[in-house]
């Protein structure tokens, strides 16, 4: 994807690689938006650079005909807008976080912000919880009962910082919060364009399965049907001609007994016939 860091550089980066927190900016099917977005772009030979190895990723190769940087610009443009290549901004510094109680959950949807992996969100909250204002936040999203169904202890983490074997006392409310961070069982909103106001949410993933095995609940009693009555057992195809009607006009009589008789019943028919019988 290409990534915009908090400087405004473009680089070209695979998303589980980003050690930092991000929001990926909504440009599927909007490709005026990654036009705007990239406008003063065309003359930076970095972003010109992360675009071309975008390309390179996602189509293999580039005609060598390829107007440059115009025509560079324009595929990548498409591309964007197919979903061929993600466009994300890094997360600004001294963001406030804050906890509404009134809705305290939401689906996941992309415009949350993402955690690469449990270092990412380890790290991002320890630098949030200076604030005593973001601190209050998460304490009271850890109090919320639409947490209690994720009322879990996170696993230990091994040298790497990788979750392993879970842990036998209570974790620090930091290493929760970062643990339900990375497993998107918490998540954070953008509020403003800037990204430095977020909403904390509990994500809300109940949804229908398919193959579900739970009894079905209790309805009302069947209905009597009466059984369908049964095919016929004739192999004859039925037609799908409408029935004859019960009375005809005088015209179309003659027309039905001159066809049972063979007799022509119009002038370049009798001719026809009359050749006939002389050949």
């Amino acid at each position: 994807m290409l990534l915009i860091d908090k400087h405004g550089r473009i680089r070209s980066i695979v998303a589980r690689n980003v050690r930092v927190p991000f929001v990926r900016e909504r440009l599927r099917y909007n490709e005026a938006g990654a036009r705007t977005l990239f406008a003063d772009r065309r003359s930076d030979l970095g972003f010109i650079q992360a675009l071309r190895e975008e390309l390179e990723r996602c189509r293999g190769s580039l005609p060598l005909s390829l107007p440059y940087p115009a025509g560079l610009i324009d595929a990548g443009m498409w591309a964007i807008a197919d979903g061929m290549i993600d466009v994300a901004s890094v997360l600004p510094d001294g963001v406030a976080v804050t906890f509404d109680e009134d809705r305290p959950s939401e689906w996941y949807k992309s415009g949350m912000v993402v955690f690469a992996g449990p270092a990412v969100s380890d790290d991002f909250v320890s630098g949030i919880l200076k604030t005593p204002a973001n601190q209050r936040a998460l304490e009271a999203a850890l109090e919320h009962p639409a947490g209690r169904r994720h009322s879990v202890v996170p696993p230990m983490r091994d040298a790497p910082r990788h979750f392993s074997r879970p842990a036998d006392a209570p974790a620090a409310p930091a290493l929760r919060v970062g643990w339900l961070l990375a497993t998107r069982l918490l998540a954070l909103v953008p509020r403003d364009p800037s990204r430095r106001q977020l909403r904390l949410v509990w994500v809300d993933h109940h949804v229908a399965v398919a193959g579900d095995t739970s009894p079905p609940a209790a309805g009302p009693p069947p209905r009597n049907v009466s059984a369908p009555a049964p095919a016929s057992s004739s192999n004859a195809p039925a037609s799908v001609l409408p029935d004859a009607p019960d009375d005809v006009s005088p015209q179309a009589q003659t027309l039905i007994d001159a066809a049972e008789d063979g007799t022509p019943f119009c002038e370049e028919c009798a001719r026809r016939a009359a050749e006939l019988a002389n050949a």
